[in-house]
């Protein structure tokens, strides 16, 4: 049943994230959705088997991982991809 309420909410979260702007890509947020859910099924089973340390742990581990890819796929500096409100875009001479 836990299952079932953990493929519900992914599904739930991937509508919602797919909904607002965001600076990844539609394929990249759905691939990080697609891992948030098998980290949470991985989370599910391994509190049921392993000792509930251990278990953290691990779970930990994988978040700080997929944190630290991630941050690194990011550009440098946003600023310069995202235009600020009431910022225009230059045209071709610069103006």
């Amino acid at each position: 049943m836990i299952y079932l309420l953990v493929t519900a909410a992914f599904l739930v979260l991937l509508g919602i994230l797919l909904l607002i702007p965001s600076v990844f890509t539609y394929k990249i947020t759905i691939l990080l959705v697609t891992i948030s859910y098998v980290y949470a099924l991985l989370g599910v089973w391994s509190f049921s088997v392993m000792h509930w340390g251990l278990a953290l742990g691990l779970l930990l581990v994988l978040a700080l991982l997929t944190s630290y890819l991630t941050a690194a796929r990011l550009p440098e500096d946003l600023d310069d991809e995202v235009q600020q409100p009431g910022q225009e875009q230059p045209d071709e001479n610069g103006h």
